[in-house]
């Protein structure tokens, strides 16, 4: 299986990615808009979360839809076997609001931002038939969601 690689700013990107999608489910978009000091920003901050020794005590609440999940808590569906990592679902809370500055909160808005466009790449390389079978645009599908 070969993924391709596709820079953001080539002519045929959009044909190439959602060739790439096509062929093997993936696709390596380089150049993109979203900058790397921001996502490391993300990373180093969390990070420091994660080393902490309370963060038992922001466990996942399932009516905030946010929080901590530990390390070998999670399993794929269908499997008996654990997964290797912890995690904290951000939707949009913050464990600790004055811990983090609002990098993570402006890399979700980059990121939705770049899959927004992706799905309209995405929406236009399907063939018409399947296109008209859409009950709504892609991009929509995403519109206002947390």
């Amino acid at each position: 299986m070969k993924v391709s690689k596709v820079a953001y700013d080539a002519k045929d990107r959009k044909d190439e990615f959602c060739k790439s999608l096509k062929e093997t489910g993936f696709a390596v978009l380089t150049g993109h808009p979203v900058s790397y000091d921001l996502v490391q920003r993300v990373y180093s901050e969390w990070k420091a979360f994660f080393d902490r020794s309370d963060k038992e005590r922001f466990r996942f609440d399932p009516k905030t839809q946010s929080g901590y999940f530990p390390f070998g808590i999670e399993k794929a569906k269908g499997y008996d076997q654990r997964d290797l990592k912890e995690f904290y679902h951000y939707y949009p809370q913050y464990p600790l609001p004055n811990f983090f500055s609002d990098a993570t909160e402006t890399l979700r808005a980059a990121l939705n931002a770049l899959a927004s466009e992706l799905l309209t790449w995405v929406e236009g390389g399907l063939p018409i038939e399947l296109r008209s079978k859409l009950s709504e645009p892609l991009t929509s599908m995403i519109q206002n969601s947390d």
